[in-house]
């Protein structure tokens, strides 16, 4: 199957059914909040490191982060990034947190991390950051459990998160996310991927594919954080990647344990000697 081809039967499994719209969950007081935006319809996008100009997009389809930096010791750490080809829109690649298909992001603790992107300047008329993602994630109405979250840098603010909703339901789907707010400034995207805890982690967790960033010119090599960032929790003054959570009473945590384990898929408990990115399966 060709690119073409493989891209129009995607758009028309997304088309033919009801259209979900992801839900949003709270975080801090004082988050500063774009509304994510469902796109239409699915557009072929050029290959990966040479969609050569701008909007730039990124597809990881030759197997590397295309410049992108991976911290799986980001928040709480173990975390799971990696480049896989387990699942993708364009073929065959695409940044995912977990282990792949039939596997998950369960590692026996709390576990987290990062993927930042290489710096770009957001031209003077604006742009949308978009990116297509698969989730398959906990389900359970309170908490911010199982969170993926975008934040800005190097303001640190969190413009996108969504968590505990139990994911996309099979398919990926696109998003934009407006970055008017950042006209003519240098910025970096930060996707973050936090479990809050170590219960109900045996699902098969993220992907993102197709990253379009709006640039005047296509961006370079990614490098570390902008100078001054630190991966704190939010609180109320400080928006960063990784929410602040109140434990459960222990009625929350029955109730929560009722609802989620009629939901939890069959997989193995991952040990923490096979979850560094390099031994994982592809």
């Amino acid at each position: 199957m060709d690119k073409g081809q493989f891209i129009e039967e995607h758009h028309e499994q997304k088309t033919s059914g009801r259209r979900r719209f992801l839900k949003r969950t709270a975080i801090a007081t004082g988050a500063v909040w774009t509304t994510p935006v469902i796109i239409g319809a699915l557009e072929p996008v050029a290959a990966a490191t040479g969609s050569g100009g701008c909007p730039f997009t990124y597809c990881f389809d030759d197997g590397t982060t295309e410049g992108w930096t991976i911290d799986n010791s980001a928040g709480s750490g173990s975390g799971l990034w990696n480049v896989n080809d387990s699942r993708s829109v364009s073929p065959t690649f695409s940044l995912h947190y977990g282990t792949g298909i039939g596997g998950s992001y369960a590692t026996g603790g709390t576990n987290s991390g990062t993927v930042t992107s290489p710096s770009f300047t957001v031209p003077a008329t604006g742009g949308d950051l978009t990116f297509d993602i698969w989730r398959e994630i906990e389900q359970f109405d309170t908490g911010t459990w199982d969170e993926f979250s975008v934040t800005i840098l190097p303001s640190a603010t969190v413009e996108y998160a969504v968590s505990a909703d139990g994911g996309t339901s099979g398919v990926f789907e696109p998003i934009a996310i407006d970055l008017g707010a950042y006209a003519g400034q240098a910025i970096q995207v930060v996707f973050a991927f936090d479990t809050g805890d170590n219960n109900f982690n045996n699902f098969e967790g993220i992907y993102v594919d197709n990253v379009t960033v709006p640039c005047n010119t296509p961006p370079p090599a990614g490098a570390g954080l902008f100078a001054g960032t630190t991966l704190n929790a939010r609180s109320a003054t400080q928006e960063s990647f990784f929410p602040q959570r109140q434990a459960l009473t222990n009625r929350e945590q029955r109730q929560r344990d009722r609802a989620t384990r009629q939901l939890l898929p069959e997989r193995p408990q991952f040990t923490n000697d096979v979850v560094q990115p390099e031994s994982l399966p592809r």
